[in-house]
């Protein structure tokens, strides 16, 4: 058995995790996506088309994958809004 080879390194590169977990790491601002997590509770709990769009979502997956959802609808959303500088017309967020 060489160096490379041995307990706990099974799936793992030289450097770090295997590639097909590249996605799920790092990826960008942790305190970015703690702020739309945190908005997407607050959208959730307080605003009726969240809400049921949410629900839509949990019937079909779990909490965390709704909740991660809503968080990035709503991060598309505001980088639309900035990128073209128009206003926010929720509609077009909730448009099927």
């Amino acid at each position: 058995m060489n160096s490379e080879q041995g307990a706990g390194t099974r799936g793992r590169g030289a450097v770090g995790p295997p590639a097909r977990f590249a996605a799920t790491f790092g990826g960008g601002n942790k305190y970015l996506a703690w702020a739309f997590s945190e908005a997407a509770e607050m959208a959730r709990r307080y605003d009726t088309q969240c809400r049921s769009w949410y629900n839509r979502k949990m019937q079909k997956t779990n909490f965390m994958v709704a909740h991660q959802a809503l968080a990035h609808k709503l991060a598309r959303a505001a980088y639309c809004i900035m990128k073209e500088d128009v206003a926010f017309m929720p509609e077009k967020l909730f448009a099927i």
